[in-house]
């Protein structure tokens, strides 16, 4: 007897819709900022997002993140455009690619 494939689904943080983990964004906090986990391989609890414009968007109120990351209701405040900058050279390529096949879902 074959054993099934096992595909990993998580939600997208904004827009609720699943999706193969692997065609998600993961993030953790570690140290006090957001990081981009290229391989997703990095400890601690991460949060997903789509590879869309509407998502990542939609991805800069704080209380998605720390209600999702389990951080301390207010912890963010307004600072989920620093955090942004500060994991944005990771994502970057990624966000390059998807730009130029029209904003549609890629395989990371």
């Amino acid at each position: 007897m074959k054993s099934a494939e096992v595909k990993c689904e998580r939600s997208c943080l904004v827009c609720r819709g699943k999706a193969p983990k692997r065609e998600l964004l993961r993030f953790i906090w570690s140290e006090g900022r957001l990081v981009f986990d290229e391989k997703q391989r990095l400890p601690g609890r991460g949060a997903y997002i789509h590879a869309t414009l509407r998502c990542i968007n939609g991805s800069l109120a704080g209380s998605k993140w720390e209600r999702a990351l389990r951080l301390p209701k207010g912890s963010l405040g307004g600072k989920m455009a620093g955090a942004w900058a500060a994991s944005l050279p990771g994502v970057s390529n990624i966000l390059k690619e998807n730009v130029q096949q029209g904003w549609k879902r890629i395989r990371l």
